[in-house]
């Protein structure tokens, strides 16, 4: 079973992956604000997360 920590750092270290561009949007200091979503009952993975990032916000 994977955690929340596992899946992290699958991201961040981009271990088989051509592209580093997980690791170049977590490391961007241009992106001050992370929203992060989580679903345990995706059709076909099981489970999922998604991590947005942005250069800010704005409450509306």
């Amino acid at each position: 079973m994977y955690t929340f920590f596992s899946r992290y750092f699958v991201c961040f270290i981009d271990d088989g992956v051509a592209s580093r561009g997980h690791r170049k949007n977590i490391m961007n200091k241009d992106f001050d604000t992370t929203g992060v979503g989580y679903a345990k009952k995706h059709q076909v993975y099981g489970s999922v997360c998604v991590i947005t990032y942005a250069g800010g916000y704005k409450d509306k």
